[in-house]
């Protein structure tokens, strides 16, 4: 499978599992979606690993989210390996 047939897989996936995103998913959706808990979700952010690439406004309480694409393309370019501390 090519990487440009895991992203279109991916895509559609992320539809049925979050039939309403649109462009951007939240926390919650991201977190359903990558089949975790907003928690773990919280823990990533800090550490900056294992998640795609967030996006927020420039306010500093701006919410982060998340394109669909841009995780599509995380899910499609992810290894099957697990880190160990």
């Amino acid at each position: 499978m090519t990487q440009e047939e895991k992203i279109k897989f991916f895509l559609e996936e992320i539809k049925k599992i979050v039939p309403v995103a649109n462009i951007c998913l939240n926390k919650k959706q991201l977190a359903l979606v990558l089949d975790t808990s907003v928690v773990t979700i919280d823990r990533r952010i800090k550490a900056s690993y294992g998640i795609p690439e967030p996006v927020k406004g420039e306010s500093e309480k701006s919410r982060i989210y998340w394109t669909v694409l841009d995780t599509a393309i995380f899910l499609a370019g992810r290894e099957n390996k697990i880190k160990v501390a």
